[in-house]
């Protein structure tokens, strides 16, 4: 499995394991549209990725993921689409 990273998720593929880590502890873990653009794609190819039988989410310090931050995103009627398209 080809791996792309991303500011704020860690990711490995070891031992037919993919493994990703949320690291932003001081946002209490919550992703922005980016990463859970990301974190999909990534669990899509490995649906389809005979090296990956388990996929394990962790989120690093106090908080395993408390949502979306949409605090970049501009959810006015004249702003944009709040997810990535593809």
């Amino acid at each position: 499995m080809h791996i792309e990273t991303i500011e704020g998720l860690d990711v490995t593929c070891v031992d037919h394991v993919l493994k990703v880590v949320i690291n932003r502890p001081e946002r209490r873990n919550a992703l922005t549209p980016d990463q859970m653009y990301h974190l999909g794609r990534l669990c899509a190819e490995a649906e389809h990725d005979d090296q990956v039988r388990v996929v394990v989410l962790q989120g690093t310090g106090d908080a395993f993921c408390a949502g979306a931050d949409m605090g970049e995103v501009d959810l006015s009627a004249a702003g944009g689409r709040f997810l990535r398209s593809a």
